[in-house]
């Protein structure tokens, strides 16, 4: 039996029974106790005292013969503090379990001096298996105290409806050799900052006024407070230092944000009163937050600072989106309605009211009324506004405008009358209007023939005056001279509803045409419009014209009108007179040009023609900017000039370098039998050469003395006269010149008598004759 026998100690008893029997059955048995008591005998070596501040535990070695061995340590400090050193002792206890006794007292063993092993004991079972040993290390202060200070950002709310608060700071700290009421505090904290790196105010502890610390004792460290006192809302940072007076600092910084954490406080109406849709015309209503709140306010934030948003029926707000909402006809009953506000710290808040939408005018209901305005030659004209005016005072006036093709729409509420009216303003009176409209005109008031259609003789109704006659005609003819601008009495452009009768073509200006009035409106309608513009009597308008001349540029360059002029060299201080001359093989029936010329090397004098034809066919207004434009309306007898100015000429050089065609005032261009548009182009052609050049005496009138110049070819006697109107002989000079330029220098005081005079150059192959003014 082994139940008190301790197999780890190999101690205790052990039981064994005996039995024996013979053949016959009969037995016998007896117990033998067999006590087994160990004899222990081993050795225990302690660690050795310690002078370098190492902490480590070390295990006691234990040799020899032994049970188990069971040991513990427990460490008393001994320190000083501001002394930044101190012992640990150490006390170990070693038992063998197969030996203790608790009854007896633990034998404690000594260090011996001057060794470096440490204690060693040997033990018998005499020693009841129970040793204390004490082992002493001295240690130093390394490290720094430790410090918390709470999170590394540190929110702080305002107090309720201001916009700051009362900020109390505060941190922790506690050392293991220095007593918490050593350690030394300081601080220093920055207020008000717009970033981490620009503060305003900077406090230390170290300020005659700082906030005074205040110490709790507590857990064996130290508990540091201060108040700052009330803090408007911003960012602001503290920097807190703990020494323990052995050369360790502990550092901490912590960023503290007063922070506005209250939200706007808004209310809104309960229920907003009932709305229309309508929008100037759109079928909407936008709702600004303005009409639902009835009182907003922010402790921090002022209210036109405060970020506003609408949504409805419960959705999020975005803040960018604006501060309105636009209600249509999905929105027709009953809609909730949220009005949001963010202050400057970001806090939200909402109220809501419900808001009654109703469509009265039938925004929501609506048709379509389309149509074209063309021309009469059916192009579409773009650019034309569209009005519709309705009957219904809460109407706006819907508008659109024609595309590129003339098409137009307009979605209309149903249930009113409409007057449709359309316009076009965004164009010149000038546009498709030339001298191909003057002769069209002139045509029809002879009848050969008469204007074709009820939409030219309109457009010839330039005067207002419910005519199409000669006073019309002048009046366009006056427009493409650019002496006029524009019409007076007439817009620009003028529509006809195509629809429209007119009983009478030549007399329709009592038909009202203009508008079309739509009376009740119930389903979709096209409406179409004739264009007509004032003056344009061929549909020349809206930029055919311009196609037209480049088509005829390009492909039929024989249809080019040749404007001969002699290229004349000029002589500085000479008079001249330039014709201009048609080589054309077709007949022009009308043309227009305008001739621009430099003014640094030709003074207009003059146009060379009857007082009425100028002022019929010609604009000199413009001559001062070296622009002339001229228009004619017929067919030019053979070999008349189309016309023909008088310059001076200030400058000395062929004439082409100084004058040519533009379309500074009238495009300049023909019209022949068709009245298609012909180009034209001025021919400048060499004249033939002369054995003299006579030119005009200079100056001319004159009084005191005068100068006659000539050029001669080659040399020549010449016989030069000067003589009265009556035939009189003033003064006669006859000598060989040798060619080029010549001058006679002649006194008023040859000439008797003020008044008109001529002089004569005869040569072997010409008489030359020019007319001067005695003043």
């Amino acid at each position: 039996d082994w139940s008190q026998f301790q197999t780890a100690c190999q101690t205790g008893v052990i039981t064994r029974y005996w039995s024996v029997w013979d053949q016959d059955g009969n037995t016998s048995s007896c117990l033998q106790k067999i006590t087994v008591i160990p004899v222990l005998s081993y050795n225990v070596q302690f660690p050795d005292d310690v002078t370098d501040g190492s902490l480590d535990t070390l295990a006691p070695i234990v040799t020899g013969n032994c049970g188990p061995i069971s040991w513990s340590v427990q460490d008393v400090k001994d320190i000083v503090s501001g002394d930044c050193t101190g012992k640990i002792y150490r006390t170990y206890t070693v038992s063998n379990d197969c030996d203790f006794d608790s009854n007896y007292q633990a034998q404690t063993v000594t260090n011996p001096t001057n060794t470096t092993v440490g204690a060693q004991v040997v033990a018998t079972s005499q020693n009841h298996g129970y040793f204390l040993y004490t082992q002493v290390i001295d240690i130093f202060d390394e490290s720094a105290p430790t410090l918390e200070c709470g999170e590394d950002s540190i929110e702080i709310c305002t107090e309720l409806n201001t916009c700051s608060s009362q900020v109390t700071l505060s941190c922790f700290a506690s050392d293991d050799f220095v007593d918490a009421s050593d350690l030394v505090f300081n601080y220093y904290y920055q207020l008000y900052a717009g970033s981490t790196d620009n503060y305003d105010i900077l406090v230390s502890s170290n300020d005659a006024n700082a906030p005074e610390m205040v110490k709790t004792f507590v857990n064996g460290g130290v508990q540091v407070s201060i108040s700052l006192g009330v803090l408007n809302t911003g960012s602001n940072r503290i920097v807190w230092t703990v020494s323990d007076g052995c050369g360790h600092t502990e550092i901490q910084e912590r960023v503290f944000f007063v922070r506005d954490c209250q939200k706007p406080s808004m209310t809104c109406h309960a229920l907003l009163d009932t709305i229309s849709l309508n929008d100037f015309g759109k079928p909407e209503i936008t709702v600004p937050y303005t009409e639902i709140l009835t009182g907003l306010s922010d402790n921090c934030t002022a209210v036109p600072y405060l970020q506003m948003a609408m949504t409805q029926n419960g959705a999020q707000p975005v803040f960018d989106d604006g501060s309105s909402f636009v209600l249509g006809c999905d929105d027709i009953g009953s809609t909730l309605a949220t009005v949001w506000a963010k202050d400057a710290a970001g806090n939200v808040q909402n109220c809501e009211t419900t808001i009654t939408v109703v469509d009265v005018d039938n925004f929501c209901d609506r048709r379509m009324v389309t149509g074209n305005i063309h021309l009469e030659n059916g192009i579409g004209v773009k650019n034309v506004d569209v009005e519709a005016v309705s009957s219904n005072s809460n109407h706006p006036v819907f508008s659109t405008t024609t595309d590129y093709m003339g098409n137009y729409s307009l979605e209309l509420p149903i249930g009113a009358d409409y007057l449709i009216k359309p316009s076009k303003t965004n164009d010149t009176y000038q546009n498709g209007v030339d001298m191909a409209d003057v002769t069209v005109l002139y045509n029809h008031i002879l009848a050969t023939p008469q204007l074709s259609s009820v939409y030219k003789v309109l457009a010839a109704n330039v005067l207002a005056n419910n005519s199409a006659a000669l006073p019309e005609l002048l009046e366009i003819r006056k427009l493409v001279l650019n002496k006029i601008q524009e019409f007076d009495n007439v817009p620009v452009w003028t529509f006809a509803d195509s629809k429209v009768q007119f009983p009478d073509i030549f007399h329709p200006y009592n038909i009202h045409y203009t508008n079309h009035s739509i009376g009740n409106l119930a389903d979709n309608q096209n409406i179409d419009f004739v264009a007509i513009k004032y003056g344009d009597l061929n549909n020349s308008t809206n930029g055919q014209l311009k196609e037209k001349k480049m088509f005829l540029a390009k492909s039929r360059g024989e249809d080019v009108v040749p404007l001969v002029v002699d290229n004349l060299y000029l002589k500085e201080g000479q008079e001249y007179l330039i014709p201009f001359n048609f080589l054309a093989e077709k007949e022009i029936l009308s043309y227009q040009f305008t001739i621009n010329f430099d003014l640094d090397a030709l003074e207009f004098l003059q146009v060379e023609a009857d007082p009425k034809v100028i002022e019929r066919d010609f604009n000199i207004f413009r001559a001062s900017e070296g622009l002339i434009a001229t228009a004619h309306l017929g067919v030019l007898p053979e070999n008349q000039p189309v016309c023909a100015l008088r310059f001076r000429a200030k400058s000395s050089g062929f004439l082409s370098k100084y004058l040519g065609l533009s379309d500074a005032i009238t495009p300049s261009r023909a019209f022949d039998s068709d009245l298609e548009p012909i180009e034209l182009k001025i021919d400048f052609q060499e004249k033939p050469k002369v054995d003299l050049e006579l030119f005009q005496n200079e100056p001319n009138p004159f009084a005191d003395i005068t100068t006659i110049s000539f050029e001669l070819q080659k040399e020549e006697k010449l016989s030069l006269t000067i003589y009265a109107a009556d035939g009189r002989v003033v003064e006669k000079r006859e000598k060989t010149y040798p060619s080029g330029f010549h001058r006679e220098i002649f006194l008023g005081s040859l000439f008797e008598e003020k008044g008109i005079y001529y002089y004569r150059i005869e040569t072997q192959n010409g008489i030359y004759i020019k007319k001067m003014i005695k003043m």
